[in-house]
């Protein structure tokens, strides 16, 4: 059966791509950080109820020798056959007051991360000769400026770079390489992004979600991620490369 990875895939968007691609067809390894193994093992266990084969592997996507792991670990369960690197952190901060600190960890996780789950995805199938789908993720933050995230948008105008790049050197090994920008969706991570910038601004959180509907009313469900990348994994996306979808409901028509 194919193979898949999914990083930062213990809740949110991760644990909704885990969950549709093993009711795809796909073998789950499931990745992220080792004090998210509760969490993992939750995620686990829904895979296993879908009949699919799953494995936990945890360790730091902005660590080489972790990603390495993380990959010769995969080949347990059979070749590498999709990779999704999800992980990604995101921080509320003006330019102003954002600490150099907190600039470099949004480019370590964010773009070597990605960089790092791109490369070393690419030369495992590159050796099984047999190609394969590697996803990004993206972000509405690297398709138009949001005040307070800066860095996180610059991580993630990088992501979209990245992925053309990877998508052009590697395309003559029959592998796929695109990228997916949601907006606001309903996660721990947007609610806390969320509870942040009402701090910072002296609004509700309300006001603050309300900001971030698109045009039907409501922010994004994980869902609405994981079909897409449903369909970028699957065979119906086999002449697709090099792109970034957007999936906002709309939300930058209202910018």
């Amino acid at each position: 059966m194919p193979v898949a990875i999914i990083t930062g895939s213990a809740q949110g968007l991760g644990e909704a791509v885990a969950i549709r691609l093993a009711k795809d067809g796909n073998d789950i390894i499931l990745f992220d950080l080792p004090a998210q193994q509760q969490l993992l093992q939750i995620v686990s266990e829904r895979v296993q109820k879908l009949g699919r084969k799953v494995l936990i592997v945890t360790g730091d996507v902005t660590s080489e020798e972790s990603v390495n792991h993380l990959i010769q670990q995969s080949l347990n369960l059979g070749p590498l056959s999709i990779m999704i690197a999800n992980a990604a952190v995101a921080l509320f901060s003006p330019i102003a007051e954002q600490n150099i600190k907190d600039l470099d960890h949004h480019m370590a996780v964010n773009i070597r991360g990605v960089f790092l789950c791109y490369k070393y995805a690419a030369l495992q199938m590159v050796e099984q000769g047999t190609g394969g789908v590697i996803l990004g993720a993206s972000s509405v933050s690297g398709l138009t400026a949001i005040r307070g995230f800066a860095a996180y948008g610059a991580t993630k105008w990088a992501v979209r770079g990245l992925t053309k790049c990877m998508a052009l050197e590697f395309g003559h090994h029959g592998i796929r390489v695109n990228c997916y920008s949601p907006s606001a969706m309903s996660t721990k991570m947007f609610e806390q992004v969320c509870i942040k910038t009402a701090e910072a601004e002296n609004v509700t959180v309300a006001q603050i979600m309300l900001r971030y509907t698109g045009l039907f009313g409501r922010v994004g469900k994980p869902e609405d991620v994981s079909n897409v990348v449903g369909f970028l994994c699957s065979d119906e996306a086999s002449f697709i490369t090099g792109q970034d979808i957007t999936i906002d409901g709309g939300r930058l028509l209202k910018l």
